[in-house]
């Protein structure tokens, strides 16, 4: 958190035009949103969490919305997971999707 309030103090003084968090679960966003003054994040950067396997990114809109936070949705594929090739190992989808999807391709 003190990162993000020094990366503010550097918006405020010009030196920075955005500030920006990510993480794989959804929560890591909420957590940090919820414990930073409004208008610290602009924009969040979420892997996976709006396609066709997975759009639990959706029911986070409203919540962004009213932080006024930006949301840039990564990786439409799912990391693989939507393509002909196969994921990589570490993958995180459960194994049960991994091998549905390889059978329905």
């Amino acid at each position: 958190m003190r990162l993000l309030l020094l990366s503010k103090k550097l918006k405020q003084a010009g030196k920075i035009l955005f500030i920006g968090i990510t993480g794989l679960p959804l929560g890591v966003s909420t957590y940090v949103l919820d414990r930073v003054p409004p208008g610290t994040v602009d924009v969040i950067l979420s892997y996976c969490h709006y396609g066709i396997n997975d759009s639990t990114l959706e029911d986070l809109l409203p919540y962004l919305k009213t932080k006024g936070v930006g949301v840039i949705s990564a990786s439409p594929l799912a990391m693989g997971l939507l393509t002909e090739s196969r994921p990589p190992e570490w993958h995180p989808a459960s194994p049960k999707l991994k091998v549905f999807l390889c059978i329905i391709q």
